[in-house]
C-alpha cells in the first residue's frame, strides 16, 4: 500500500468539564488532560486557551460540546451545585453559563447517551455525580489500573460496564498506589514525528537518573547550533521520563530577566502562597525554597545562549539542589564541573524519514524518498529547517 495515501485514524475527541475549585485542582485536571494527549486522545481544556477565545467563552464551550465524542465531567461539590442550582433556582451557589450549558446538554440527552462520563479524583466525591449521569460508568482515578480503564473506554479498545469496574469500596480495599499526576509546564505536547537521538536520550537518562533513581546535584548542558533541536531533545526526554519525576519545570533562560520572570511564574504552577505576592524577588525566593526542599524534580533552562544568561543560571541553581537541571545552549564552553552533551545535525537517514513521516502525517503526497533525500541534503539536515520545509 502506498504509505503516502494512508489516512491516519483520527484520535478520539474529548472535552474535560470541571469547576475551578483551586489551583491544585486545576493542576490535577491539566495533568489528566496532558496524560490523555500523550496516550493518543485529542483532549480539549479551557486552560489551553490564552486569554479569551475570539467567539467568547459560552460559544467556545458550546462548540466544544458539539465537537467532542466524550465529555469527562470532573465531579466535585462545586460542580454538583451547578446542577442542583438548575433544579432549584437560587439554591445553587456557583451556577454560571458553563454550568447551564453542560446541564442543559445532559438533561436533554437524559439516558440516551453515554457521551458524558463521570470522573473524580477522590473517593468522597462519588456523592457529587450529577443525577442524570449517576447511572453511567464512572471512574475513580486512584490507580494506574483505573486510568487504563478510562483510556480504554475513550479509545474504544475495551467495552467497559459498571459491573466490570466494581464498587468503589472494592477498589479502596485493594490498597493500590495512587495515580500520580506529575506537575509540569512543558511548552508543547509529545512530538509524534520525533526521530533519531537515541544515543542522546540514553545519555541524558544515564546522567540524570544515575543508578535507576533521579540524580542528586546534577546539572547537564545540551549544546549545539541554533535550530539543531536542543529544546526538542530536552522536551522529548522529559515526556519519555515523566514518571521518574514529581515535577518537570520549564523556564526561559535566554536572558536574566526572562529567567527571573519564568521562575516567579512557577509559584502558580507549584501552588505556592507567594503566587499572590507582587514582588518578583519574593516569588523567586519561594520557588528556590521549594527546589531546595524537594527531590525528584527536573528543571529545563532553555536557550541560555549568552554569557549573562549562563551566569544567571549558575547563580539561580546552586550545586546543593536535590533535583536535576537540564540546560540548553548554543555555547559550547562550560565549567568542568558541569556535564555537557554536544548535539549535532540529524543523520541523513533520520532526516529523510522525518520529512516522509511529517508530510505524510496529514495524508499528503509530497514526493518520494529520493526527493526527500535531496531536500534534506540542501537543508543541511538541520531539524528546524526540515520542520519548516515539511510544514
Amino acid at each position: 500500500m502506498n504509505r503516502w495515501r494512508e489516512m491516519p485514524v483520527p484520535p478520539p475527541k474529548v472535552l474535560i468539564s470541571y469547576s475551578h475549585d483551586s489551583a491544585e485542582h486545576r493542576q490535577r485536571v491539566l495533568a489528566l488532560s496532558e496524560r490523555l494527549r500523550k496516550d493518543g486522545v485529542d483532549s480539549k481544556l479551557d486552560q489551553y486557551i490564552a486569554g479569551t477565545p475570539e467567539e467568547g467563552w459560552p460559544r467556545w464551550m458550546l462548540n466544544q460540546l458539539d465537537w467532542a465524542d466524550s465529555v469527562l465531567v470532573i465531579c466535585t461539590e462545586t460542580y454538583y451545585k451547578r446542577f442542583r442550582g438548575r433544579e432549584e433556582p437560587g439554591k445553587g451557589k456557583g451556577v454560571d453559563w458553563e454550568g447551564n450549558l453542560i446541564s442543559s446538554k445532559i438533561y436533554n440527552a437524559k439516558s440516551k447517551t453515554t457521551k458524558f462520563v463521570p470522573v473524580f479524583f477522590d473517593h468522597q466525591d462519588e456523592q457529587f455525580i450529577p443525577e442524570p449521569i449517576s447511572g453511567h460508568t464512572h471512574y475513580l482515578l486512584n490507580s494506574e489500573d483505573s486510568y487504563a480503564r478510562l483510556r480504554a473506554f475513550l479509545t474504544g479498545q475495551a467495552g467497559v460496564t459498571p459491573s466490570e469496574i466494581g464498587s468503589l469500596e472494592t477498589l479502596a480495599r485493594k490498597h493500590v498506589e495512587p495515580l500520580r499526576f506529575v506537575i509540569h509546564n512543558l511548552p508543547f505536547s509529545p512530538n509524534p514525528t520525533f526521530i533519531g537521538r537515541d544515543a542522546e536520550l540514553k545519555a541524558l537518562s544515564e546522567q540524570l537518573q544515575k543508578g535507576g533513581g533521579v540524580a542528586i546535584n546534577q546539572t547537564l548542558v545540551v549544546h549545539g547550533l541554533g535550530g539543531v533541536g536542543k529544546t526538542q531533545l530536552a522536551v522529548e526526554y522529559a515526556w519519555k521520563n515523566l514518571g521518574a519525576y514529581d515535577a518537570v519545570l520549564w523556564v526561559k533562560a535566554d536572558s536574566p530577566e526572562a529567567l527571573d520572570a519564568s521562575l516567579s511564574a512557577l509559584t502558580s504552577l507549584l501552588c505556592l502562597p507567594e503566587a499572590n505576592e507582587r514582588e518578583q524577588a519574593t516569588q523567586i525566593k519561594a520557588v528556590s525554597g521549594w527546589l531546595h526542599g524537594h527531590e525528584r524534580w527536573l528543571l529545563i533552562a532553555d536557550n541560555a545562549d549568552t554569557e549573562q544568561a549562563v551566569r544567571a543560571v549558575r547563580d539561580r541553581f546552586s550545586p546543593n539542589l536535590r533535583g536535576a537541571v537540564l540546560v540548553t545552549s548554543r555555547l559550547s564552553r562550560w565549567p568542568v564541573t558541569m556535564q555537557d552533551l554536544p548535539l549535532d545535525l540529524l543523520l541523513p537517514e533520520h532526516a529523510v524519514t522525518f520529512l516522509v513521516d511529517r508530510t505524510g502525517k496529514e495524508g499528503h503526497n509530497a514526493g518520494d524518498h529520493a526527493a526527500a533525500r535531496l531536500l534534506a541534503h540542501d537543508l543541511g539536515n538541520l531539524p528546524l529547517a526540515l520542520e519548516q520545509a515539511a510544514s
